[in-house]
């Protein structure tokens, strides 16, 4: 995987609808770390023009930058129209509302390596910046590392999220990369990357878990953060419907159970409005499987 010193074959794709507050700090973190990715691949569906001082960090550490215009098309088809521009021999997801640490990438390659994994994520945590206000979303805080192997049982996500995702490009390009029907922007509107790791699972890959390997995900205002609950969950519930026959019950009562038991939690913390969130999101699952399941139906008639 290793190119010159300093220089790993990977190739970072960041999906963007413009107006990211980060780009500047996350392209500066990857310019900083002392293994640094062949290029970056911005997919750029917001129509204006990079500011020079955003793409500066990434220049000076001799990181190619290739920004690709496009109409505005949801963050799956992006993120494949991203890996298809791609050179490097693996591809790095993460996302315009997050900034990786220094050490990211490094720690991500580390983990593939020592694990003989096809890919690997680590954890996310709250970019906490003192605004009042404001609530951690999306997070992964496992500190533990781990290795998740074929008939292990495990779940997908428990094992990572596409938001710090290493894979193998030729792997992603044998699994069809990310489920074009899932994901922001589009049909089942979240939940691509969980897919993506189910598939990964059934296809019998090594994943390692590398809580070393940190990105720090934007805090989000509280009401934003309910709004989010109903596509998290509807995504979910496309999810489980396209499982195989054998996962997709397990898949359900497993999600189910967490936000029952997360639900309970915020109560017993005095957070309602957390609560409320795992309760929509347990809809929202039903939803989207049922939605998901007439979609195959209306597409065997």
């Amino acid at each position: 995987m290793a190119g010159r010193a300093g220089t790993a074959s990977v190739s970072v794709v960041i999906v963007t609808t413009g107006g990211s507050r980060l780009l500047e700090r996350s392209f500066g973190a990857l310019a900083a770390g002392d293994l640094r990715p062949l290029e970056v691949v911005l997919v750029d569906q917001g129509g204006s023009d990079l500011p020079e001082r955003v793409a500066a960090p990434l220049g000076g550490a001799g990181i190619e930058l290739r920004r690709l215009a496009v109409e505005p098309m949801g963050v799956s088809r992006a993120r494949n129209l991203g890996a298809r521009a791609a050179r490097g021999e693996h591809l790095a997801f993460t996302d315009d509302d997050c900034v990786p640490g220094e050490d990211w990438l490094e720690r991500l390659v580390d983990a593939v390596s020592r694990a003989g994994a096809q890919a690997a994520s680590g954890r996310v945590l709250a970019l906490d910046e003192g605004v009042p206000g404001l609530v951690a979303v999306s997070l992964r805080t496992n500190p533990v590392p781990a290795v998740h192997r074929p008939g292990d049982g495990s779940l997908p996500w428990d094992v990572g999220t596409g938001g710090n995702l290493l894979i193998a490009r030729e792997v992603f390009e044998r699994l069809g990369g990310f489920d074009e029907e899932l994901g922001p922007g589009a049909r089942f509107r979240a939940a691509e990357d969980v897919e993506l790791i189910e598939r990964m699972l059934e296809a019998k890959l090594v994943v390692a878990y590398e809580p070393d390997a940190v990105v720090y995900h934007e805090m989000k205002p509280r009401s934003r953060s309910l709004r989010r609950s109903f596509p998290y969950g509807y995504g979910m519930g496309a999810v489980v419907a396209g499982a195989a026959p054998g996962r997709r019950g397990l898949l359900a009562c497993r999600y189910l159970a967490m936000q029952a038991r997360a639900a309970l939690s915020a109560l017993r913390h005095g957070s309602p409005g957390e609560a409320l969130e795992c309760l929509i999101a347990c809809a929202a699952m039903i939803a989207g499987a049922l939605a998901a399941r007439r979609r195959g139906a209306a597409r065997a008639s």
